[in-house]
């Protein structure tokens, strides 16, 4: 391949992987804790901060909501959140803690990483999974109350 016929190709492909790397978190994520519990997360992005709720189901009698925040690693690439508060529990999940990068796959961006269940008693990590979603909505299913204060020390 000639520069001139490759030259194109190369400034298209490193503009793509601009744009993709520069994606933005906020929206909505749906995708799989061990390949088989189903997990939305809602989230807004407010420079190295996100907040918002993740959704995971089981079955009707085997679900959670609930809130929280994270930060991001410049150094490893890698956000880092925290469940603070429960907005609904049935089935007696505990709070949990994400750990995710974003990932160029065929040309499409996704989260992949790990979930931890936290022990109710110490708060420290217990079990490892899984993590893998995909971008569905550019915004929230719903923006809740403790969205709204999204980077704000309030």
């Amino acid at each position: 391949m000639s520069f001139k016929k490759g030259f194109p190709f190369i400034l298209g492909f490193l503009c793509l992987q601009n744009i993709v790397s520069g994606q933005t978190l906020t929206g909505t994520w749906q995708g799989t804790i061990n390949d088989h519990e189903y997990i939305q997360i809602n989230i807004i992005e407010k420079e190295d901060k996100l907040c918002g709720y993740t959704y995971d189901y089981m079955s009707p009698e085997s679900f959670c909501v609930a809130n929280f925040t994270a930060l991001y690693s410049k150094e490893k690439k890698v956000w880092y959140t925290e469940s603070t508060s429960f907005i609904d529990n049935k089935g007696g999940h505990v709070l949990m803690q994400l750990q995710f990068k974003q990932v160029n796959k065929k040309g499409r961006v996704e989260i992949k990483g790990f979930c931890y269940s936290l022990s109710p008693t110490s708060g420290k990590p217990m079990a490892e999974a899984i993590l893998s979603a995909k971008k569905v909505a550019d915004s929230p299913a719903t923006i809740t109350l403790f969205m709204k204060d999204c980077g704000t020390d309030n």
